[in-house]
């Protein structure tokens, strides 16, 4: 065969992006970027508005427990992801749990962000948050006006819909290939593709 200098000559991604970006769907990184942060990266759209976009990246996971990053928290079974390049000295939240943390803000039926964080403190403590129930994040990725919207276009990320059950039970760093294999047969042989097509 011959050289293929684009991947447009084996794919037309535009095609594949069937959804808009939206609060609660997913971004999914398109597999050659080359990025710390975005690198096959699954972002869920915590907010997206005209004036702009927010999220947080769910696979860019760091080896560091949640003790050692917050002062007088319990030692808990989970994985922080460095949520995005903005404010990576905050940690954010998602849960399950608006009926014992109090100002939470709904994402999706059944999904929330923030709260009460000394709520969260006192409910890893007395073991009454499981550890697929909420999930945490150092920094966000945020988008001005019309910058998302063209990032899409120029089809850096593929938007998809992922269930709440999804994206809180799932921990695995494969999660981009395993969200890009559920959307169809030409989505799951672009998640085959190395980071450098060209070196094959």
């Amino acid at each position: 065969m011959g050289a293929h200098n684009n991947i447009s000559d084996y794919f037309d991604f535009s095609k594949l992006n069937n959804l808009t970006p939206a609060k609660g769907r997913v971004l999914i990184s398109e597999p050659f970027v080359n990025d710390d942060y975005f690198t096959k990266s699954v972002i869920l759209l915590c907010d997206y508005k005209e004036e702009g976009a927010f999220g947080f990246v769910l696979n860019n996971y760091i080896d560091q427990p949640i003790n050692e990053i917050i002062d007088d928290f319990s030692d808990f079974d989970t994985k922080i992801s460095i949520g995005g390049p903005v404010e990576t000295n905050l940690l954010f939240f998602i849960h399950t749990r608006p009926d014992v943390i109090d100002d939470s803000i709904e994402i999706l039926p059944g999904l929330f962000m923030g709260g009460q964080f000394s709520q969260i403190k006192e409910l890893v403590e007395s073991d009454e948050l499981k550890n697929n129930e909420i999930k945490f994040f150092l920094g966000y990725s945020g988008w001005d006006k019309g910058q998302l919207d063209d990032e899409v276009a120029n089809n850096s990320w593929f938007v998809a819909n992922v269930s709440t059950e999804t994206l809180m039970n799932y921990h695995g760093d494969d999660i981009w290939q395993k969200l890009l294999e559920s959307m169809g047969a030409k989505h799951k042989v672009i998640a085959t593709f190395p980071n450098n097509p060209h070196l094959n």
